[in-house]
């Protein structure tokens, strides 16, 4: 499933007349720029760390931890916690990402760093108790 970017989600709600907008969302106007690391703790997963920042204060804006296993010589997705389309800090599970998403906090600018740090220790947490 391909993803949205951030301005593409955006300008999505815009149409849809998104009907209870979150308390804070990134301004799409300020210029960002995004990386994406990868941390395989074994030989057949992944997991996969974006974050977006704006340009000018480095301030994070947006991300999504993603933890991938290799089954049948294909990755599936198992877990991603992302704050990608609802204004929130949300997971998703088995690479669901249709059905509403458990939502974890509302997006709170002050918080992300933390959030983003809770997301990445949750997701290899969870491989490591063998869930996935």
């Amino acid at each position: 499933m391909a993803r949205l970017t951030r301005r593409e989600r955006q300008a999505l709600r815009n149409q849809q007349g998104d009907p209870t907008p979150p308390t804070w969302l990134p301004d799409p106007a300020e210029p960002y720029w995004q990386e994406t690391f990868e941390t395989h703790p074994d030989l057949s997963s992944t997991i996969s760390d974006r974050v977006v920042r704006y340009e000018r204060t480095n301030q994070l804006i947006e991300f999504a931890v993603i933890l991938t296993v290799e089954r049948g010589g294909a990755p599936e997705e198992v877990l991603c916690i992302d704050t990608c389309n609802h204004g929130t800090v949300h997971r998703h599970r088995n690479g669901n990402h249709t059905d509403d998403p458990e939502t974890i906090a509302t997006l709170d600018p002050d918080e992300l760093e933390s959030r983003h740090s809770d997301a990445f220790d949750e997701c290899y947490d969870y491989w490591q108790q063998g869930n996935s």
